[in-house]
């Protein structure tokens, strides 16, 4: 709490809360430049709470990453993808508004529906390469006994949206460094059976 207060009066912040009731489960403070950032969990946070709010900080730093100048032509494609998905029109939805420096609610539940669908597709347990298998097991493991349908979440899943995920965990680098010691096809060591 102490960070989160001397982040909030040191710059221009944002938080993005998971809200629990009429309280809050977790939430994500961060600054515009992404210098500093504080995950918080409240007393009522569950086995969600962290995948959840990791998920806000994946999607921000991509929003950040695909704003910058010579983005890579795969960022912009995945941004592409998200936006889609989202049903927003650009990222200055997902972004603060200029005029009045807070983020929209249409912008928040942009965010909010990202969050939700990274737990989603961390509870499927389909890890993107054999070196997170057992770290995707275990979410899905935690995730099931918070949400035992994913209906919970709201959301559903694209291969397309899928994928977007799979690229934020691993690294083309890293899908080429399987295929190369598994010799399989790197489309193959993507998303493991």
């Amino acid at each position: 709490q102490k960070q989160r207060t001397a982040l909030l009066k040191a710059s221009p912040t944002t938080t993005l809360d998971q809200p629990a009731g009429e309280g809050v489960r977790g939430s994500l403070t961060y600054a515009e430049d992404l210098s500093e950032t504080v995950l918080s969990l409240s007393k009522s946070e569950n086995l969600s709470t962290a995948l959840h709010e990791l998920g806000h900080l994946f999607f921000v730093m991509m929003v950040k990453d695909a704003q910058t100048e010579g983005v890579r032509p795969e960022l912009q494609r995945d941004m592409e993808t998200a936006l889609n998905y989202l049903g927003a029109t650009s990222v200055r939805d997902l972004i603060k508004d200029p005029q009045t420096r807070e983020l929209t609610e249409q912008g928040r539940g942009f965010h909010e529906r990202w969050a939700r669908a990274f737990e989603a597709y961390l509870r499927e347990g389909k890890a993107p390469i054999p070196e997170l298998r057992e770290a995707f097991r275990r979410f899905r493991s935690w995730l099931i006994e918070v949400y035992q349908h994913l209906r919970g979440l709201n959301v559903e899943l694209s291969d397309d949206i899928r994928g977007v995920f799979d690229r934020l965990l691993a690294t083309p680098d890293i899908h080429q460094a399987t295929h190369d010691r598994t010799n399989l096809p790197v489309q193959e060591t993507l998303r493991p059976t």
